[in-house]
This record gives structure tokens, C-alpha cells and sequence, in this order.
């Protein structure tokens, strides 16, 4: 429950503008440099299903668990399990394509992960860290999403969904699938957070943000605006914090204080180079209902030559409620970074 409440405000975030802009310019840099075509899957199942009279019964015997995973999330691609074995191994890992289904601008991708012999990075839960992609030589994905699906501990697999878009239509020929790297250690912690100490008015410093979420009130306005360093863009002042500079692999809280009706609480994501790294706050009330930031924004530092991001929660509380709360905070941490560069290259007919 309290999962699903946070990952719905969590993806209320807005990145600022001109870092779409930045993101669209990469893209289209790369789509005209790409030098791979790209074959729906499509065609190429069809001859296989038709003329190799492969059916889905058959694909469900030959492929049991590909097929029961694919069934089970994702059944609109059912027909599409690849009858071949499409891999690559590498850094201890092998990565392989079950299921693809490209349709213009649209592709969906079922992906696995496991161990080769003698290695042990596969034991649970992993992260494709947003380092996926498909390329064709009419579009690249440059936008989309992926989900995890589930560990099969007998197989010793981690699956995955990936839905992805292209601003340009997918073309025919053949077409690359890579993953640059993974996060194989996922750990969640849930702990109360201690407001004895919280700061009243903390020293306030203004900030270039690059992301922010929740609906502003007009005490909430008062502590938004232009930044002070890049006009065009959005600022906001937050507190000063106090955190490690020389440990920037570490989530942790830098500043609790209380000013105007809002609470706020900061905290230090560390350096997100080989590790994802964020923090869920919840306020929970005498009667147990539960809570969350009715504002937060996000920044970025430089701190012993990294960049390390920071993310600051806002709540409007009274005095009486500031009394009698307890906030609790979810850390949420992704690290232990495999770069294995996977790429599998589709040949069409």
C-alpha cells in the first residue's frame, strides 16, 4: 500500500524544460547516426510460426518457463516468444530476448537475466538502471519505461518488460537490442526518523532544481522562483544541510527544520553514477492515517568532483500535528553495478 501510494507521487515529477530539450537533441543526434536497421519481429515470427508450423501450444512445451512468464504479465505478447535463443554473456551474465513485438513507433520487449557458471549476481530483484535500448535505422527508443517482472529461482532468471517508443517509425531490416549495464543489489529499509532536533527557521540557501513534484500552496510559492543562476530555469531555496562530502555513495538525512507551517526534511542521494538511491517519507497521525509531501524538489551539487544529487520534502503541518506525528522514511537503494554492455542484433528473412 504504501508502495504503490509513494510510486504514484513519486512519478508526479517534472523534469525542467530544458532538460527535455537537452534529451531531444541527444536523440536526434544519435538517430542520424545509427547504423543498424530495424526488421519488425513480426514478419519475421510469421515465417517461422506459418511455414515452420510453430504454434503457440508447441511454444508453451518447448519454452515453458519464457512462455508462462510472458503469458502471465504480459499475454498480449503471447504469440511473439522467439522460438530461437537470442543471448549474449558477458561480466558473468547472460542476457536473452524472449519475446519482442515491433509496431511503428511502439515496441515491446520481454528480457531475461541470468547467472553463467560459477557466477552469483542473479538472486533476486534487478535494475536495467534506464540503460536500455533498440535501434533501427529509422528510429531509436528515446523514450519509454520497464518493468520488473519476477526472479524464478529455479531457473535462476530475473525478467523484465520493457515498453519503448520512437519519434521516427521503426524501419525494416534488422534491428539491435543492448543493455549497458545492471544493478544487481536492491535493498529496502524502513526507519523512523527522529524530529527532536529538527532546525525552527534554517538558514536557507537558493538552488538551481531539476525536478519537482506536488501542488504548491502560497506558503509552499513563497520558497519558489526563478534561479538566481540560469534565469530561464526554475529555483527554489532550501536548507543549507550538513552532509559527508567525501562519501558520495551514501543516502542519508542532511537537515530536518520547521518554518511557516512547513516541515522539511532533506536528504543526500549520493553520487548516482553505478547506484539509484531515494528516499520515501511518510507522515503517520495519532490514528494512523498516513501522509505524504505535499511538495518536493530536487537538486544537484558537486561534491569531491562527483555530481551527487539532493531531494528536499515538504509537509504543511501545524504545531499540534508537528507534536504529536511520527514520520517514518523508506530507503530505497539499487547498487551493486555490472557494466556488461549486452547487445543481441535481430537478422530479418
Amino acid at each position: 500500500m504504501f508502495q504503490e501510494a509513494y510510486k504514484k507521487a513519486y512519478d508526479n515529477k517534472v523534469p525542467d524544460r530544458d532538460l527535455l530539450q537537452k534529451i531531444e537533441e541527444r536523440s536526434a543526434a544519435k538517430r542520424y547516426g545509427a547504423w543498424v536497421a530495424l526488421r519488425p519481429v513480426v514478419a519475421a515470427l510469421a515465417v517461422v510460426l506459418v511455414c515452420g508450423g510453430v504454434a503457440t501450444p508447441i511454444l508453451a512445451r518447448e519454452f515453458p518457463f519464457a512462455y508462462r512468464i510472458v503469458e502471465k504479465y504480459a499475454p498480449g505478447l503471447a504469440d511473439y516468444v522467439l522460438p530461437q535463443a537470442l543471448t549474449d554473456s558477458k561480466a558473468g551474465i547472460k542476457m536473452q530476448v524472449e519475446a519482442v513485438r515491433v509496431e511503428e513507433k511502439n515496441a515491446e520487449v520481454v528480457v531475461s537475466f541470468t547467472d553463467e557458471p560459477g557466477f552469483d549476481y542473479i538472486q533476486g530483484e534487478v535494475d536495467l538502471y534506464d540503460s536500455y535500448t533498440l535501434t533501427g535505422y529509422g528510429g531509436d527508443s528515446n523514450v519509454g519505461g520497464c518493468s520488473f517482472l519476477e526472479y524464478d529461482a529455479a531457473e535462476d532468471k530475473a525478467y523484465f518488460k520493457l515498453d519503448l517508443g520512437s519519434w521516427d517509425t521503426f524501419d525494416q531490416g534488422k534491428f539491435r537490442f543492448r543493455v549497458r549495464m545492471l544493478l544487481t543489489n536492491c535493498v529496502e529499509e524502513t526507519q523512523v526518523v527522529d524530529l527532536t532536533g529538527l532546525e525552527r527557521s534554517p538558514v536557507l540557501k537558493d538552488v538551481t532544481i531539476n525536478g519537482a513534484g506536488g501542488a504548491p500552496d502560497s506558503r509552499i510559492e513563497k520558497y519558489l522562483g526563478k534561479s538566481v543562476e540560469e534565469l530561464w530555469r526554475r529555483g527554489a531555496q532550501v536548507m543549507q544541510g550538513s552532509y559527508d562530502s567525501t562519501n558520495v555513495d551514501k543516502l542519508e538525512i542532511t537537515a530536518i527544520g520547521y518554518q511557516d507551517g512547513i516541515l522539511r526534511i532533506q536528504n543526500c542521494r549520493g553520487s548516482f553514477k553505478n547506484a539509484d538511491r531515494h528516499m520515501a517519507l511518510r507522515w503517520v497521525d495519532a490514528a494512523g492515517n498516513e501522509y505524504f509531501a505535499d511538495y518536493s524538489v530536487d537538486w544537484q551539487e558537486e561534491l569531491a568532483g562527483e555530481t551527487v544529487s539532493f531531494n528536499e520534502q515538504w509537509f504543511i503541518v501545524s504545531e499540534e500535528e508537528l507534536a504529536g506525528m511520527q514520520m517514518e522514511a523508506t530507503y530505497f537503494v539499487t547498487d551493486g553495478c555490472i557494466e556488461g554492455d549486452w547487445e543481441v542484433v535481430f537478422e530479418a528473412p
